[in-house]
């Protein structure tokens, strides 16, 4: 098994998108969702000879019914 296969076989997906500044992001799919149906989705940012991972703020900003 292969990084590519295991990504594969437990629904993970990755595209890559421009940022503003021309820079590549992946966004990371994945098969999990919010209570809403909303996916959740991870941002994969290379700063030099680091990566950063992120959500784009959507866990922070998930409403939550208290009712």
């Amino acid at each position: 098994m292969n990084c590519n296969t295991l990504f594969a076989s437990i629904g993970l997906k990755c595209r890559t998108l421009l940022a503003v500044d021309g820079k590549p992001i992946h966004c990371i799919f994945t098969p999990f969702q919010y209570f809403d149906g909303d996916g959740i989705h991870l941002f994969v940012e290379e700063l030099g000879s680091c990566m950063r991972f992120f959500d784009a703020g959507d866990t922070r900003f998930t409403s939550v019914d208290r009712a």
